[in-house]
């Protein structure tokens, strides 16, 4: 997860596709709910502000996710 947040925040939007966002999406949201290990929840929480910075239009894909 470290790793992954780390790619985000240097990414450019026009490397992040809809696709990657859609395959992203569920398991982000699901350890975003990870309430046994808050590290876990942040660092998850963390990627998909990352992704919503990069990619406004992936904010829609998380809202279907929950």
């Amino acid at each position: 997860m470290t790793e992954l947040c780390e790619l985000l925040s240097f990414t450019v939007e026009s490397s992040i596709s809809t696709t990657l966002a859609n395959q992203l999406a569920p398991p982000l949201v699901k350890l975003a709910t990870h309430e046994n290990n808050p590290d876990l929840m942040l660092l998850a929480i963390r990627a998909i502000a990352y992704l919503c910075d990069v990619s406004p239009n992936s904010s829609s894909i998380f809202v279907t996710h929950n």
